[in-house]
Order: C-alpha cells, then structure tokens, then sequence
C-alpha cells in the first residue's frame, strides 16, 4: 500500500498527516509555536521553529 505525507507550516502551528491511497487518514501530529509580536501590529516568527516543529511531527507519524 502507499501513503501521502502532507505537512501544513501554519501561523501558529505544524501539522503533519499520512494517508492512504484511498485517502483515509492514517496518522498525525501537530506542533504549536510562538507567534512573535514585538510592537502593535507587527508579527514575526522564527524559521527554526519551523524546521524543529516540522521534524518533531514527522518522526511522530
């Protein structure tokens, strides 16, 4: 059987999922970090988050 990873780099968050090839979900994983707000109205984020959040939930699945 094959599977589909799919891995969702949000705001917020990263979510990992796998399906089967019949679309069914198999497993998933999500991994939340901080949103950075350093003055009104500005918003940034760290890419090593990312990266640490994205290996995180794919080594769960």
């Amino acid at each position: 059987m094959r599977f589909l990873l799919g891995l969702d780099v949000g705001t917020t968050s990263t979510r990992t999922i796998i399906i089967n090839e019949n679309g069914k979900l198999v497993a998933s994983s999500t991994s939340n970090y901080k949103l950075i707000t350093p003055k009104p109205g500005w918003a940034e984020q760290n890419p090593d988050d990312w990266w640490a959040a994205s290996v995180k939930t794919i080594r769960e699945v």
